[in-house]
């Protein structure tokens, strides 16, 4: 009995673990309540830091004597860094800090030089984002009313730079470590020139170094050529020219931003080469636009030519317009080709609008693309490479076209989304009401299922267009990485050099025999030879 009550007073002293870090709080709120009532105590954040320090060090080394790890806590010295006062500066917040930024979007300088005026009554047709984000929220979709603000202000700013002939807001890209602010701005011809891309750099940087270098820095010489070798016939091929300057995937002209009130930086020209390779690859952005993109295959440009090739793939198949709200402007004039490809469109003056239960209910008809169609080739219009074939060809010879890179097609401008393909099994898009009881007083919304986050929005005359997403296309199968390229041919077939076939197995077994035969009576000949050899001697 002795033993037992013994076994049971030992229990006793023996605290829990509850028990442990109960008493432990209890007599560290008690230290930094006589901190905090001294003269000299130390900050509030200083202490629940070395409280936070001490909690997260017990729990991590597993701590069991609570008496030694408070002996050491009230040893614990107070440094000057966590004693010392925090400058304006340390203790603002991150809001408080961006505030600052924003404030310049606010601000007038009432000393800036008068702009000069110009000849001609030219105003930037800003759009009205206060209006479309108004509508976009009606549908659960936007920014809320304090960015979306912040936002008519920032395309301000950038209207005010340059004389654009529209100014938009396309949409915004999540990324990794920050997001960007995507304004869409379209200049007046022959303005915006200079963002147009050298095709022949771009192109130059898809061959290593060391296989353009390799003949300048190597001392080995070259071996003469001998006549008698083939030769290989490959070419490398030409790169497809980049669309111009207004046209294509190149008609606009966009402007990114991290932050609100931060300058706005133009993004370049996309080309075919930069929409082929971000196709294969899948990436998140990271909000820097000096990031090198490092994917297999492998992305020629930065992260800004990997956006760029984004807002064009997610623009030409996102981009929708209620039916008959633009038109071609050459329509009614008889003498045009009926089978040319248009390029650009004009608003219809004549547009009634379209009833909102209509444009909900026939979506794939009463709803079009009004920006054009990307082919697998990287370009809204096809290239042809043909020019480049007849130069190899001599005058004699014939160049026959059927030998020719078929050419691609696909949906013209203004279609309706009758054509567009299924998202993995699910249609291409969605349409739903802001109001099924009272349509007439609401919006009908639509929501691409290809690019998660785009999102279109018409009361039956007005309508726009904004993508709020990471940048992903849907996939139901996930990404998966291409074959590598197939090999190329090393020789040219010839009639000097021919492949011989592969011997059967008799014929090995007859050539070892043979080759057995031939070694035994090198053999014998040599035994034979060895004596008069030492008579000789």
């Amino acid at each position: 009995m002795a033993s037992m009550a013994s076994r049971k007073n030992k229990a006793k002293k023996t605290p829990t673990q509850p028990e442990m870090y109960t008493g432990m709080m209890k007599s560290l709120k008690q230290k930094t309540k006589s901190q905090g009532s001294s003269s000299t105590a130390d900050p509030p954040s200083t202490n629940y830091n070395r409280i936070s320090n001490l909690i997260q060090n017990m729990l991590s080394e597993r701590t069991k004597d609570f008496r030694t790890a408070t002996v050491e806590y009230h040893t614990i010295p107070v440094t000057a860094e966590d004693s010392r006062a925090k400058s304006i500066a340390e203790q603002a917040t991150y809001n408080e800090l961006h505030a600052n930024i924003e404030m310049k979007l606010f601000e007038v300088d009432e000393d800036a030089p008068e702009v000069p005026e110009r000849e001609d009554d030219f105003e930037v047709p800003l759009s009205d984002y206060s209006r479309t984000g108004y509508f976009f929220e009606k549908a659960g979709i936007g920014f809320g009313q304090e960015e979306t603000y912040r936002i008519l202000l920032g395309l301000k700013s950038l209207a005010m730079e340059c004389m654009f002939v529209h100014v938009r807001f396309w949409g915004k890209m999540l990324g990794i470590k920050s997001n960007y602010y995507i304004a869409e701005t379209e200049f007046r011809e022959g303005e915006g020139d200079a963002v147009q891309p050298e095709t022949s750099e771009v192109y130059s940087e898809q061959v290593p170094q060391h296989y353009t270098q390799i003949n300048i820095e190597s001392d080995i010489e070259e071996p003469e050529e001998d006549e008698g070798l083939p030769k290989p016939d490959w070419k490398e091929p030409e790169p497809v020219q980049a669309e111009e300057h207004h046209h294509g995937a190149n008609r606009y002209v966009y402007f990114v931003c991290s932050k609100l009130g931060e300058p706005w930086v133009k993004l370049p020209h996309v080309t075919p080469t930069e929409i082929a390779q971000s196709r294969k690859i899948t990436k998140l952005l990271t909000g820097n636009l000096e990031q090198p993109i490092e994917s297999y295959p492998k992305f020629v440009g930065k992260e800004e030519n990997y956006l760029r090739a984004l807002i064009a793939r997610i623009s030409a198949g996102t981009q929708i317009s209620p039916s008959g709200y633009y038109v071609f402007d050459d329509e009614g004039n008889e003498e045009e080709d009926s089978e040319e490809v248009h390029d650009s469109y004009v608003v219809n003056i004549a547009f009634d609008g379209i009833p909102v239960r209509q444009l909900e209910k026939n979506y794939r008809q009463n709803w079009v693309h009004h920006a054009q169609y990307i082919l697998p080739q990287g370009r809204c219009s096809w290239w042809s490479p043909s020019n480049s074939f007849r130069d190899d060809f001599d005058e004699d010879e014939e160049f026959d076209d059927e030998n020719m890179i078929p050419q691609e097609t696909g949906p013209v401008l203004l279609t309706n989304l009758a054509g567009d393909k299924n998202a993995s099994g699910n249609p291409a898009w969605s349409a739903t009401l802001t109001s099924e009881y009272m349509p007439q007083h609401g919006i009908c919304i639509m929501k691409s299922n290809q690019w998660p986050g785009a999102y279109a929005y018409s009361n039956g005359k007005q309508f726009d267009n904004v993508y709020i997403g990471w940048g992903q296309k849907y996939s139901a199968d996930g990404h998966n990485q291409p074959f590598p390229p197939a090999s190329i041919e090393e020789y040219v077939k010839c009639a000097d050099v021919i492949e011989e076939q592969d011997p059967s197995l008799e014929q090995e077994e007859e050539a070892k025999l043979m080759e057995e035969l031939a070694n035994n009576a090198d053999t014998i000949v040599r035994a034979n030879e060895a004596p008069d050899d030492e008579d000789d001697d």
